[in-house]
């Protein structure tokens, strides 16, 4: 089920009861074809936060083109209809009767023998590191928003662009431990074993995009946590135009006109 949170949990391993919270979809789930003809009329758009909000999306959508299921949703926040009781233009649009404006959150209950836990885990908020630049200069980016912008479904189809003029990037720094390894505002002090080698992944990706990009990546030290990921490392270090460099880095300024972003660092003996 999706769209739904786990209540409360009584019994035991092998007999637990549980109640849970489904919200509403405000679409008829067994109706629904996935047509989107509903979105192709909807008046509103909101930013998609599946696409860390780079790009926007109507109000109701498919969530992402590979959700389960593969049916429309609508986003109460952004709906005009179930703020403030206008529109309803997809009601009248939906061949199929899907549409449910008036769904209310239900509880069910259900038995299970076991729960598997999946919690997840809270990004770092980068806005804690102001002197990056996030959310000011509007070519800095996190590791999941360049996640994104590298995927086919993402908010430029899987080319690589700025968000400042929609052009191709040719000189790309990844900044690494940030909020990690590191005793800041809402940091971790400890390793996160991830960033490493999803940025030299994400470097790879860059390559493959631009043969000709310069990409550089700034670390306090490259950490190889799982099998073979040290391989995996000198496979990016050797590509043309791929730069490791041991060093702290910090923003200088944004050029006005060009939205281009200088960064300071320093090197053994400097």
């Amino acid at each position: 089920m999706t769209l739904t949170e786990v209540d409360s949990v009584e019994g035991e391993a092998g007999d637990f009861k549980v109640t849970l919270i489904k919200k509403p979809r405000y679409i008829i789930e067994e109706d629904c074809t996935g047509c989107a003809t509903c979105a192709d009329y909807c008046p509103i758009s909101a930013p998609d936060p599946f696409n860390q909000q780079i790009s926007s999306n109507k109000a109701v959508h498919i969530y992402f083109s590979q959700a389960y299921p593969l049916i429309s949703y609508i986003d109460p926040e952004a709906c005009l209809y179930i703020q403030e009781r206008k529109c309803g233009i997809c009601e009248a649009v939906c061949d199929n009767n899907a549409i449910d404006l008036n769904q209310t959150p239900e509880k069910l209950k259900i038995n299970v023998g076991a729960i598997l836990l999946s919690p997840g885990y809270e990004p770092f908020d980068p806005k804690l590191r102001g002197d990056y630049g996030y959310g000011t200069f509007e070519n800095v980016v996190t590791s999941v928003d360049y996640e994104r912008i590298l995927s086919a479904t993402g908010p430029y189809g899987g080319e690589i662009l700025r968000a400042s003029d929609k052009k191709h990037p040719h000189k790309i720094a990844w900044i690494q431990c940030v909020g990690s390894r590191q005793v800041t505002p809402g940091g971790n002090s400890y390793c996160s074993a991830v960033c490493c080698t999803y940025t030299q992944k994400q470097v790879m990706l860059t390559t493959e995009h631009d043969a000709e990009a310069e990409c550089t990546i700034f670390h306090n030290d490259i950490r190889s946590w799982g099998k073979d990921f040290e391989r995996f490392y000198q496979r990016a270090a050797e590509l043309p135009g791929v730069r490791f460099i041991r060093s702290y880095v910090s923003i200088g300024k944004e050029d006005p006109k060009t939205k281009n972003v200088s960064i300071r660092y320093a090197t053994a003996g400097e």
